[in-house]
């Protein structure tokens, strides 16, 4: 069978525009949501998290805060029935990726924090590695090595799993740089 089949393109418009107004690689969005829902807007987590990209109903809500007033669509009020549209979702949902991007160091950690949460894993990241006796660090452990320390075994798997799409999304349809 044709990889194309297990890794779709549903949602190929929005995505490929939030994608690019928010900076992020499509490919790495697509992972993302087929990691996250896989293309389900209606799905809803045991959590709480809503839709395409699961979002955290008090996440959705500064985010599109953030959108506002940067002169985007109001998407209030946040709630289940906005978080199940497929624009809104993905849209707020690119937004906090690059928000995440921003303030971590690389693609991954983002998507480790917006699993696990931005403290965490910039906790975790702050205690791998080897340290000396006085406590400084002798060198940090590459990011492969760092998300196989991850205590969290959801947030280690979830890692594996969107970085594996993303690659596959970049070779199916995006190329390499």
């Amino acid at each position: 069978e044709n990889l194309e089949t297990y890794f779709p393109r549903p949602f190929r418009e929005l995505t490929e525009k939030y994608a690019a107004e928010c900076n992020l690689a499509p490919e790495l969005l697509f992972g993302l949501i087929r990691t996250e829902s896989a293309f389900q807007s209606g799905v809803i987590s045991r959590a709480g998290a809503v839709g395409l990209t699961q979002l955290m109903p008090a996440t959705a809500q500064e985010m599109a805060d953030r959108i506002r007033r940067r002169g985007g669509p109001d998407y209030t009020p946040i709630d289940e029935a906005a978080l199940q549209e497929s624009e809104t979702n993905i849209h707020i949902g690119a937004v906090y990726l690059r928000y995440l991007m921003d303030r971590m160091e690389s693609p991954l950690l983002s998507l480790l924090a917006y699993n696990g949460g931005m403290n965490r894993v910039r906790r975790w990241r702050g205690t791998s590695g080897v340290q000396s006796e006085d406590g400084q660090a002798v060198f940090d452990l590459s990011e492969d090595l760092f998300l196989e320390t991850i205590e969290y075994q959801e947030t280690r798997e979830y890692g594996r799993r969107v970085s594996a799409a993303e690659v596959v999304y970049r070779i199916l349809y995006y190329g390499f740089d």
